[in-house]
């Protein structure tokens, strides 16, 4: 393969390669097109050690960004190259479309937490008044029972505390 067919087949690659693909190409000597994927020896060395004999060019890299490729090895007079496209399996869009939903996920939570905490805090507020009221002899009413606003344990504390009402009126009044 001369020096023109390498820049014909690294222009093939790039025509075929869509945007955030990266077409690459190794010679027989090892050199590697693009030059910044030379930098990256787990992927060369995965490439040329297990992908083309194990995978059949299926090339995994997850160091930094989650990464993978589709090579074929050429036979030429040369030698052999290896050529291919990489592409990113994670963009930084899904990442950053991750970490959004994840954020609204933890905010409508918070939100819904606090709502369930304070209609529980509420309800058990209104049974503390009512027995701080009836300790202190202070606007104790016996006619007057608590709604009931939850079908839960604390729904069951004010059925529980009307019925003791219920029970303190009938004592009085046969008293």
């Amino acid at each position: 393969m001369t020096e023109l067919d390498r820049r014909e087949i690294y222009g093939i690659l790039r025509s075929i390669a869509d945007d955030g693909h990266t077409p690459f190409l190794v010679d027989p000597h090892g050199n590697v097109e693009p030059a910044e994927l030379a930098d990256n020896r787990f992927f060369i060395t995965y490439l040329d050690d297990i992908a083309m004999s194990r995978t059949g060019g299926h090339v995994y890299d997850y160091y930094g960004t989650d990464s993978q490729a589709a090579a074929v090895r050429l036979y030429t007079y040369d030698g052999t190259w290896t050529v291919g496209i990489r592409y990113d399996v994670t963009s930084p869009g899904t990442i950053q479309l991750l970490g959004v939903s994840l954020l609204i996920l933890i905010i409508l939570y918070a939100f819904v937490l606090g709502y369930i905490s304070r209609s529980m805090a509420d309800d058990i507020s209104r049974v503390a008044v009512s027995l701080d009221d009836i300790v202190h002899g202070e606007n104790v009413d016996l006619e007057r029972k608590l709604p009931v606003t939850s079908n839960d344990e604390i729904g069951d504390l004010v059925v529980s505390f009307n019925k003791i009402l219920e029970l303190a009126k009938a004592n009085i009044e046969n008293i």
